[in-house]
């Protein structure tokens, strides 16, 4: 994940980069829903990030997914 930073740039692989930023959303949302205790501010930031990540899968080409 971290080496494809390097590879998978705006500017060289626009698609490439789109995959990369839903994979790290994704990567975070899971992070949220796997805590063992939930708490108000846990759960609002979940909360955004699923929207962050909805808002990525509309941008990722359909072929990549």
């Amino acid at each position: 994940m971290y080496a494809s930073h390097n590879v998978l740039t705006h500017n060289e692989d626009k698609p490439g980069y789109a995959l990369l930023c839903c994979i790290a959303s994704y990567l975070e949302l899971d992070m949220y829903i796997s805590l063992d205790v939930h708490t108000a501010d846990t759960i609002a930031a979940g909360e955004a990030e699923l929207l962050v990540y909805q808002e990525l899968l509309e941008v990722v080409p359909s072929d990549l997914l």
